[in-house]
């Protein structure tokens, strides 16, 4: 996705790292505990470290490039909506002025950093960091109850696995097929429900309606991991899904074109290191 942008991102490559930041953004070998601790977003990004300061201030055309080509598609498609490619999402973030300095921030790393270190844990920290704010744009220029909004607020309480206080997110009428309105309505009941049984109901819808994008994959494989790891003696089959669900995770953060794909996995798997400890 990145390739049509003149500007360096962290797709495609990937860090060795250290043995303790290998183990860090590894999926743990056991079933992680049953209550997850109270982690917020921002614990899911990494560590940043010290970056470089930008030398000269920022052009919004290059900004503007690299938010297109490289995040408002991937944002689109990962939530099934038109709005972060348009004028519309352009213009909030070029009203935004502390997410167009981490752009740039962004922009600088990538222009400056050797091509075998776009990938170490310090800019994938800040990339993160930086598709998540693009993620949330939409809460500033429209209501909570909106479906684009309710989409986001699903994502973050199945990221950092707290309980989504309500699925805002409405059924179809009967007798009406829809197979988006139906996979958003199941991820949201099942990240608002305790019930294990309601979850594994709501796992079985979702797997029928994958339809081979990628970014239900993903979404998916978190939610098999929230709910196994909700059971107080999972069997082999459900340890299978596991595995399976946290290996697809890994393997995206990667192998994805997508870069809001990447840094949503690794986002995924940072929760996990916060739940293991």
């Amino acid at each position: 996705m990145g390739s049509a942008s003149a500007t360096p991102s962290l797709s495609g490559s990937t860090s060795p790292g250290s043995a303790q930041q290998r183990s860090a953004m590894s999926p743990p070998a056991h079933i992680p505990k049953r209550s997850p601790q109270s982690v917020q977003v921002e614990d899911l990004f990494g560590s940043e470290g010290q970056l470089p300061p930008v030398s000269q201030p920022p052009i919004m055309q290059p900004l503007l490039e690299l938010y297109t080509y490289n995040y408002a598609t991937g944002l689109d498609r990962l939530l099934e909506c038109e709005w972060y490619a348009t004028a519309m999402g352009c213009r909030a973030l070029q009203q935004d002025r502390e997410l167009l300095s981490l752009l740039a921030q962004c922009v600088n790393c990538f222009q400056t950093s050797p091509h075998h270190l776009l990938a170490t844990p310090q800019l994938q920290a800040l990339e993160s960091h930086l598709v998540w704010k693009l993620m949330i744009l939409p809460r500033v220029t429209m209501t909570p109850t909106l479906p684009l909004c309710m989409r986001i607020e699903t994502i973050e309480h199945l990221l950092t696995g707290q309980l989504l206080p309500q699925n805002r997110i409405p059924p179809l009428p009967p007798l009406h097929a829809d197979d988006e309105i139906t996979f958003w309505n199941q991820l949201g009941c099942l990240t608002a429900s305790t019930d294990l049984r309601r979850m594994a109901d709501c796992l079985s819808i979702l797997r029928k309606l994958l339809a081979q994008r990628e970014h239900r994959d993903v979404l998916y494989s978190m939610a098999v991991v929230r709910h196994v790891s909700r059971l107080s003696g999972p069997g082999p089959e459900e340890i299978r899904k596991f595995r399976s669900a946290q290996e697809l995770i890994q393997r995206q953060t990667a192998a994805s074109c997508s870069q809001v794909i990447q840094r949503l996995c690794s986002m995924a798997m940072q929760s996990w290191a916060c739940n293991a400890r």
